[in-house]
């Protein structure tokens, strides 16, 4: 069995943390992150977006209209979500700039160190759904027997 050093423990434990959330999401329902939605770049730097106010309202009787309309406007719920908000988007944003991340590493560049090399070959590894499919229940069937030995 491929064991990896204590070093790389970490990174590797964040790495499928991360790829866990992407399986949580895609069980539910329809991903908010798909693959073809993967990003290299934030879409956005934080600043003050004037496309988010609403200045047709007015400040003094309705400042929540004045201050977020333009962006409730401009952002929908999307059909996956039971509500919608800036921190949703930034969830959704920051998932698909890690996917990005991981799926440039799970491309065959020369300059990938080490680390980033046993990243980008576990997540190809997790995406490969034609041989997990194949391989079942195969490489857990080990585990699964002890558990049935503890009962």
């Amino acid at each position: 069995m491929f064991k990896l050093p204590s070093s790389t423990r970490v990174v590797a434990s964040l790495f499928f943390l991360t790829l866990s959330q992407f399986a949580l999401a895609d069980s539910a329902q329809k991903p908010a992150v798909a693959k073809e939605q993967a990003t290299t770049s934030l879409p956005y730097t934080p600043s003050l977006d004037l496309n988010a106010m609403d200045r047709s309202a007015d400040p003094c009787a309705d400042l929540y209209q004045y201050s977020c309309g333009g962006w409730i406007r401009n952002n929908p719920i999307p059909q996956d979500q039971a509500s919608w908000s800036t921190y949703g988007k930034l969830y959704v944003d920051n998932q698909r700039y890690l996917w990005g991340i991981l799926e440039d590493l799970s491309k065959n560049h020369q300059d990938r160190t080490a680390i980033q090399a046993q990243l980008g070959d576990y997540f190809a590894a997790c995406m490969n759904e034609e041989a997990i499919d194949q391989a079942g229940f195969t490489p857990m069937q080990s585990e699964l027997s002890a558990i049935d030995q503890l009962q």
